[in-house]
């Protein structure tokens, strides 16, 4: 590379290193705490990066002749709640699906689509849910019933045990959706919830909420 196009590049690095290090430390500074802002010594990267400063929203107007500022801090009484993040995976067993010392399992027909399952052999090719294959990469099997109405139970039991609590939760929230999206009437067991069968808009907000709320014990 010739000298003048290596100074150039150079020339352009310096100068980007100055315009943008005055946004670095501005964006840095909304993460330090107070005692870190008024610091003597300058601390480009907050230790510990704190979001105390972003719990409150403040309000402020100098209306109407400039000469006094009015300022407020407005903290409204709301909050959100986070859907664990859901994975595609076939439902449970048929025959696994226990509540109360009863059983209900699928009839196998070809009428109504009930969720998915783990692919077999002898599953038709027909019947294999190949955009979820596309998507997710998992080779699965679609579901059908005679009963749209079959009974599931989505048990914290039935995750595979060497799954951390977070991934559970993530397993349990695709179930949820699969078993509402096959129509079928689904309840919810964790540890210290238990959330009868039932189906709709109502039992799967309630499910996953219930999966969000969860604290390990």
């Amino acid at each position: 590379m010739k000298p003048w196009k290596v100074a150039t590049v150079l020339g352009l690095a310096a100068f980007a290193l100055v315009v943008l290090v005055p946004f670095w430390w501005i964006a840095t500074m909304s993460f330090k705490t107070y005692e870190q802002i008024q610091f003597a010594q300058s601390i480009y990267v907050p230790r510990p990066f704190t979001w105390e400063n972003y719990t409150g929203l403040w309000l402020e107007t100098r209306f109407p002749l400039d000469l006094f500022r009015a300022w407020s801090c407005v903290e409204p009484d709301a909050h959100c709640i986070v859907y664990p993040r859901p994975v595609i995976s076939a439902l449970p067993a048929a025959g696994t699906h226990a509540g109360g010392g009863k059983s209900r399992a699928y009839n196998a027909g070809s009428d109504d689509f009930a969720g998915l399952r783990t692919y077999q052999a002898s599953d038709s090719p027909r019947h294999i849910a190949w955009k979820t294959v596309a998507r997710t990469g998992n080779l699965l099997t679609k579901q059908f019933s005679e009963d749209a109405a079959a009974e599931v139970w989505l048990d914290w039991e039935h995750a595979n045990p060497a799954l951390d609590v977070e991934q559970r939760l993530s397993l349990l929230a695709g179930w949820v959706l699969a078993a509402e999206q096959g129509g079928a009437r689904y309840g919810l067991r964790i540890p210290g919830t238990e959330i009868e069968p039932d189906r709709g808009e109502a039992q799967r907000a309630e499910c996953l909420q219930a999966l969000a709320l969860y604290e390990a014990r």
